[in-house]
C-alpha cells in the first residue's frame, strides 16, 4: 500500500515506474510468471501495460465507478486488463464496496459483478476475496466457511457463467502466462 523504489501505489496516483520498476517488469516477462497491479497507482498501471508482453491481471480490486476507492480500477483500466486476457479478482472489503451506497453488504458486491461485466465481459471477473489482507470484509462473507453464500449469489445473479467467476477466468490467465 505505500510507494516503493519500484513505482507509485495507491498513496500517490501519478508516481509511475521507476527504473528499478522498468527493470523488474522486463525481468517478469522472460519468466513464467503472470504480473499483479493491483496497489499500483494509474500511472504506474499504465507504465506497467506500456512494458508488459502478456497477461496482467489485478487480483483483488473493484469498479472504481461504483466506489471511489484508490484501489478500485476505472473503466480504461479494466477494459486494458481484459484486452490483456486479464482478470479482476472481486475484494471482499466493504471500503471496495461502499462508495458512499448504503447498501454494503453482499448485494453492493454483485452490483461490481454485475458492473464489470457488462462493461468488459465476464470473462474478465474472478475471485479475489483478500479476507487475509481485509479487515473489514462483507459479513455475509467474512470467512472462507461462508463462500456457499457468495457461490449461490453468483449463481442467482450469472447462472451457467458463474464457474468462470469461480475459477475458470483465472485459470485461463494463469494458463497463458505460465506455460
Amino acid at each position: 500500500n505505500l510507494d516503493n523504489g519500484l513505482g507509485g501505489t495507491q498513496t500517490e496516483e501519478n508516481k509511475g515506474l521507476t527504473d528499478k520498476g522498468i527493470e523488474v517488469i522486463k525481468w517478469i516477462y522472460e519468466r513464467p510468471m503472470i504480473l499483479d497491479v493491483s496497489h499500483m497507482s494509474k500511472q504506474t498501471f499504465w507504465d506497467t501495460l506500456d512494458l508488459a508482453s502478456g497477461t496482467v491481471i489485478a487480483s483483488h480490486a473493484n469498479s472504481r465507478a461504483l466506489c471511489n476507492h484508490p484501489r478500485n480500477l476505472d473503466d480504461d483500466q479494466i477494459l486494458a486488463l481484459a484486452e490483456r486476457g486479464g482478470v479482476v479478482g472481486l475484494v471482499f472489503s466493504q471500503a471496495f464496496v461502499n462508495g458512499g451506497s448504503e447498501t454494503k453488504d453482499l448485494n453492493r458486491l454483485i452490483e461490481h459483478a454485475w458492473y464489470i461485466a457488462d462493461l468488459a465481459g465476464v470473462e474478465v471477473l474472478a475471485i479475489g476475496t483478500d479476507l487475509g489482507g481485509i479487515d473489514d470484509p462483507i459479513p455475509e462473507v467474512a470467512g472462507v466457511d461462508r463462500f456457499n453464500v457468495l457461490v449461490e449469489a453468483l449463481e442467482k445473479e450469472f447462472g451457467s457463467d458463474t464457474p468462470k467467476i469461480l475459477g475458470e477466468n483465472s485459470i485461463r490467465a494463469l494458463r497463458t502466462s505460465l506455460v
